[in-house]
């Protein structure tokens, strides 16, 4: 399981899919309580399979007012449209009457972010460090700890609301 399924199923009784848009369809979202959708960013743009994706897909006569909705990215950059591309994904789904959530705390509240090319947080910094070492992530992982835990609260924090929504239901 990934660090985001292990977390939100240990916090509370849900069960996470994970999908891709090759394997996703509008039927896996007709049938959840929450989409959680991601994307790379590709000039301060939602991906364009990701959006394609949403545009081709899903029908805009559905009902998705009952469903919760939330975002993340990963940039290269910092600055590079991390917030923008966050916006876009949350903006499609708004489209479709859906509840948008947003992190757990003010750092995320557009929805969880990763940059993962520019110091300080490439994995295996080239030359002079321009932070401290503690700042850098360890070699070998592409994503650093603290954009995980943002994660971690996004994908908590969609699990929680959902499970209060559908609770009073």
């Amino acid at each position: 399981k990934s660090f985001l399924e292990s977390s939100v199923l240990n916090s509370t009784s849900t069960e996470v899919r994970l999908k891709t848009v090759e394997t996703a369809t509008f039927q896996d979202v007709m049938d959840s309580h929450a989409v959680i959708i991601g994307s790379p960013v590709q000039n301060a743009n939602t991906h364009p399979k990701v959006q394609s994706w949403i545009n081709t897909n899903w029908d805009i006569m559905q009902d998705l007012s009952d469903k919760v909705g939330a975002a993340f990215v990963t940039a290269g950059g910092i600055s590079a449209g991390e917030e923008l591309t966050t916006t876009h994904l949350t903006q499609s789904m708004m489209i479709f009457n859906m509840i948008i959530v947003g992190g757990n705390d003010w750092l995320t509240p557009f929805g969880a972010s990763a940059v993962t090319f520019e110091q300080p947080f490439t994995p295996d910094p080239v030359g002079k460090l321009y932070f401290d070492k503690v700042c850098y992530q360890p070699k070998n992982e592409l994503i650093q700890p603290m954009f995980l835990q943002k994660a971690f609260g996004l994908g908590v924090r969609v699990a929680s609301v959902t499970a209060r929504l559908h609770r009073s239901c």
